[in-house]
């Protein structure tokens, strides 16, 4: 539901309560765009808090950017046609970063349990280093491709795309999805191979 450029970053903070700012101050110095409108040269952060998180934000000026200049703040002082919205989030040790808000905020309800969570959906027996979901992979590839080939401009590409592309994408987004398995080890056991187990779901 978002993007091939921006992906959702989960990592663990694992600083002492002193440091607990440190996060929001290093997202504040980093993370924008140069606004020349803007007072300061930048849009200002907007930290909130939400429940156990909190919340650091930042409107950034992109060509590429996910939502149109109307839709900001302070659009007068946006250099761009579009924006992100780039999120921080922290809840308790949990670290969430995306230029995509909304994968911020369904994190968010994930580490809540107001929204489903991976380990409902793959097993719970063995180890699972890879889900695959072929009906979101083709979601996100049709999408991609129709953004970057706009009819009016790219008609011969376009053409392609839906010709060769879509039919492929069609048959991909029927297939079922699946998580590969590896055997649960003991603690402390010798190195050895693994057999694969691929199970459909």
């Amino acid at each position: 539901d978002s993007k091939l450029q921006t992906p959702l970053f989960v990592g663990q903070f694992d600083g002492t309560a002193e440091q607990a700012q440190l996060p929001g101050k290093l997202f504040t110095q980093n993370i924008g765009a140069h606004e020349s409108k803007a007072p300061e040269g930048v849009l200002p952060v907007s930290q909130t808090q939400q429940g156990e998180a909190q919340i650091w934000r930042r409107e950034v000026s992109s060509r590429y950017g996910q939502y149109p200049k109307a839709q900001a703040a302070q659009p007068d002082q946006l250099m761009s046609d579009y924006f992100f919205r780039v999120s921080l989030a922290m809840q308790n040790k949990t670290l969430l970063f995306s230029l995509d808000d909304t994968l911020v905020n369904n994190a968010l309800q994930t580490l809540n349990k107001t929204r489903p969570a991976m380990v409902d959906v793959i097993p719970t027996d063995g180890i699972v280093p890879l889900y695959i979901n072929p009906q979101g992979i083709a979601k996100l590839l049709r999408n991609e491709t129709l953004t970057s080939l706009p009819k009016n401009l790219e008609p011969v590409f376009y053409n392609a795309a839906q010709t060769l592309l879509m039919p492929k994408l069609d048959a991909l987004s029927q297939q079922p999805r699946y998580v590969m398995k590896l055997a649960q080890m003991e603690p402390g056991a010798a190195w050895q191979w693994l057999p694969i187990t691929w199970q459909p779901l």
